[in-house]
């Protein structure tokens, strides 16, 4: 463990090798942003350059305030990462947009919290309710994530 301390003034103890909690549900804590993929096949695809400055400019100054949602990548052999990323034991379900404003901000540790998922449906399934909650996806988007869950076994029943 190291401590890091971040922008807003508080230090913590942040993992720096693979702990049981990694691999916990529900497990929480401190990593640094590299040890987390970007999941290719989120349903977001495009990222609105104004907004993620904005949020670039708050994580700049405050830290990451919201858990970054994660799974570790050896339990969800489903998961594919661009080879860049093949180090990083998590891969994102929900914070694509604070993991890369992490980054360029410089920022040592950012917090997690670890879910398990039992399928691809379900992660996927997951992954796409928690990003429409978020800034709107277009109708692109939209459509390409009903056919990617529709092609991970989803039926759109209640």
């Amino acid at each position: 463990m190291t401590k890091v301390r971040l922008p807003n003034g508080t230090t913590v103890s942040v993992s720096t090798k693979q702990e049981a909690w990694w691999t916990e549900m529900h497990g929480a804590g401190f990593v640094h942003p590299t040890l987390i993929a970007p999941d290719p096949d989120q349903p977001r695809q495009h990222m609105n350059e104004a907004r993620l400055g904005e949020l670039g400019e708050s994580i700049s100054a405050a830290g990451v305030r919201e858990p970054i949602k994660v799974t570790p990548r050896s339990m969800a052999p489903w998961v594919r990462v661009d080879e860049r990323h093949e180090n990083a034991f998590f891969v994102v379900v929900s914070g694509h947009r604070r993991r890369k404003c992490s980054i360029n901000a410089g920022l040592e540790a950012v917090p997690i919290v670890v879910e398990i998922y039992a399928s691809e449906q379900d992660h996927r399934l997951e992954a796409s309710l928690l990003n429409a909650c978020r800034e709107g996806l277009t109708p692109i988007e939209e459509a390409r994530e009903i056919v990617r869950l529709k092609n991970a076994g989803w039926k759109g029943e209640k």
